[in-house]
């Protein structure tokens, strides 16, 4: 039920309907708590699917031989499900990290709301907006670059986030590289 809400109506929810039920809790805790209920059915999912990836007869086959189901957990299902559950994980911490945004909503002091009240206190649209939309920008790639580490731990490939996130060079051509980044000059 929680993946097939929107985050939106669910901050509502909890925000408006809890006091009718007598749980008045400030706006930061009801945001916490709606943007936790609304991930982590998410992230649920996502291990789900990356366990039920891993054949039955391997889980099987190690306990069979004597294993714990911790000692089966570490050694044959984790090194084969972080290769496949850490781009999603990271994709649903990018898409978490963004609805932090709706939070202002319900007058929770993030990042729009702070936007807004500049708005409103400078008469200038456009520069806080435009601020916010770098700040997220910013914080995308640093989020994408936490999830790199821990792959590469596990026999992943490993390349550094600084040059994944530089666009290509090319020595002999080097006059015709542009000066922002674009997904076609990404490291691949």
């Amino acid at each position: 039920m929680l993946r097939d809400t929107p985050s939106t109506i669910q901050v509502f929810l909890l925000y408006y309907v809890l006091p009718f039920y007598g749980a008045r809790l400030p706006a930061e805790q009801v945001g916490v708590l709606a943007l936790a209920a609304f991930g982590n059915s998410s992230f649920a999912e996502v291990i789900r699917a990356g366990i039920d990836a891993v054949p039955a007869g391997q889980l099987e086959s190690a306990r069979a031989i004597g294993m714990s189901d911790l000692q089966a957990t570490r050694q044959i299902l984790l090194p084969q499900n972080l290769p496949i559950i850490l781009p999603l994980l990271k994709n649903q911490m990018l898409s978490l990290i963004k609805e932090f945004a709706i939070l202002s909503a319900i007058t929770v002091q993030e990042m729009t709301m702070t936007a807004i009240r500049v708005q409103g206190e400078t008469c200038r649209p456009l520069e806080p907006v435009i601020m916010i939309a770098l700040l997220y920008w910013a914080l995308s790639p640093q989020t994408i670059c936490g999830f790199r580490q821990p792959y590469s731990a596990h026999g992943g490939q490993r390349r550094g986030c600084a040059k994944h996130l530089m666009p290509k060079r090319h020595p002999t051509r080097w006059w015709r590289t542009r000066s922002h980044f674009c997904s076609t000059d990404l490291v691949q």
